[in-house]
């Protein structure tokens, strides 16, 4: 199966590939080779990128995290989840997300109807019953 335009792009920057090689896997999945962005665009956030881990549902775990760092380029977004109590006292990467502009911009969307969805169910504190002391 061909990849989309944006899992392709996030496929060349993930694995740093060559430009004439971008150009070239760009031609094999037969996209418009005028909207294949250059290298010298945007930033090299994409360094930052290393390593790749694919997990079947059975074995997903819930990491709690601390601290995020996001890098945004011409080819989509990636997101950093941390823990600030790494070795040596430097923030711990325990789960790395890429994904496109576009999928970036609904999950923000997502997460904020679902924050304040949640928000309005919470119901008020009980009262604290006081003594009556006389």
């Amino acid at each position: 199966n061909r990849p989309s335009e944006d899992i392709l792009l996030l496929m060349i920057s993930h694995f740093n590939v060559k430009e004439d090689e971008a150009v070239r896997l760009w031609e094999l999945a037969e996209f418009d080779k005028t909207e294949l962005p250059t290298k010298d665009e945007g930033t090299n956030s994409e360094k930052h990128a290393k390593g790749t881990a694919l997990v079947a549902p059975d074995e997903l775990k819930v990491s709690y995290t601390d601290m995020v760092h996001v890098s945004v380029n011409n080819y989509g977004v990636i997101m950093n989840f941390m823990q600030g109590s790494g070795a040596d006292g430097q923030p711990m990467i325990v789960s790395r997300v890429g994904m496109s502009k576009e999928h970036a911009k609904s999950v923000i969307e997502v997460l904020k109807q679902t924050m304040e969805l949640n928000d309005q169910k919470q119901l008020p504190a009980p009262e604290q019953k006081q003594d009556k002391q006389q």
